[in-house]
C-alpha cells in the first residue's frame, strides 16, 4: 500500500505510516500533508445527498467573491439559505426504498421505483452539537530541551449517517479523547513522541449505508472509526 501511494505521490491511508515511507517518498513535504490529514480539523467531503448541489452553490460563491460582487459573511449567507431551502422539500428516486421504520414517506412511482420524500429532516451527518477543544503544555528541562503534552478531545451528538433515514443507520453521542508526550532535544532536531489516540476506545461510526437488498437480508453497512491506537513516533531534522 505504501509502494502504490508512493508511486503516485500520494499520502497513506494506513492508520500509521512507516518512516521509510517519509523518508524515501518523493514529495519532500510528506511529512506536512500526513500531519494536514491527521488532523482533528480535517473534515472529508460528507456524503449528503445533495453534494452535486453544495458544489455548484460554493463555486458559485467564490466566483461572486473574486469578482467583489459579494464578501464572504453575506455570500455564505446566501448559500446557507439557498441550500437550506433545498434540504427542506429533499426527496430521491431508488429502486430499493427504506422500510417502513424509516421516518421518510415512500411512495411508489412509475417504472418500479419509488419515491422517497425526506423533506423537513435534519440532514445527514448533521450532529445538534460538535465540540471540539485542544490544550498543550511545555515543560521546559535543565539540560535545555523540553516536554511537550498535548491532549484533544471531541464530542459529537449522534446523528442521521444514511438518506434512508432508519434506526439502524443513527449514531449515538460519542466523545474521543487522544493524548500525547514529546521530548524535544535542546537543539530541536531529535524529538520523540508516545501518543494514545482514542484514550477511551470509543466506538464511534462514520458513515452507515442501508444495503439495497435490505428487504431481505436486513443489512446495514457500516464504517468505525479507528479504536484506541497508541504507539512511539521519531523524527529527526538535519
Amino acid at each position: 500500500m505504501e509502494r502504490l501511494c508512493a508511486a503516485h505521490c500520494k499520502i497513506s491511508p494506513l492508520a500509521e505510516v512507516s518512516d521509510s515511507f517519509l523518508k524515501n517518498h518523493p514529495n519532500p513535504y510528506i511529512s506536512l500533508f500526513e500531519r494536514l490529514a491527521r488532523s482533528p480539523n480535517a473534515h472529508g467531503t460528507p456524503p449528503v445527498p445533495i453534494m452535486p448541489e453544495v458544489s455548484a452553490e460554493l463555486n458559485d460563491f467564490v466566483q461572486r467573491l473574486a469578482m467583489l460582487e459579494t464578501t464572504p459573511d453575506e455570500g455564505l449567507k446566501t448559500v446557507q439559505l439557498r441550500l437550506q431551502a433545498k434540504y427542506d422539500e429533499f426527496s430521491y428516486m431508488t429502486i430499493a426504498p427504506p422500510p417502513a421504520s424509516s421516518i421518510c414517506v415512500v411512495t411508489p412511482a412509475a417504472g418500479g421505483q419509488f419515491n422517497v420524500n425526506c423533506a423537513g429532516n435534519t440532514p445527514t451527518r448533521s450532529p445538534k452539537w460538535t465540540l471540539v477543544g485542544s490544550v498543550e503544555q511545555t515543560i521546559p528541562l535543565s539540560n535545555g530541551g523540553q516536554f511537550l503534552a498535548e491532549a484533544r478531545a471531541r464530542y459529537e451528538t449522534r446523528f442521521e449517517a444514511d438518506v434512508s433515514y432508519i434506526p439502524e443507520t443513527e449514531t449515538t453521542d460519542t466523545t474521543r479523547v487522544d493524548l500525547g508526550l514529546s521530548y524535544v532535544t535542546s537543539d530541536d532536531r531529535f524529538t520523540v513522541k508516545a501518543y494514545v489516540d482514542n484514550v477511551t476506545d470509543e466506538v464511534t461510526i462514520s458513515n452507515a449505508t442501508m444495503s439495497n437488498s435490505y428487504g431481505a437480508n436486513g443489512v446495514v453497512g457500516i464504517n468505525l472509526q479507528p479504536p484506541r491506537t497508541y504507539g512511539l513516533r521519531a523524527s529527526f531534522n538535519f
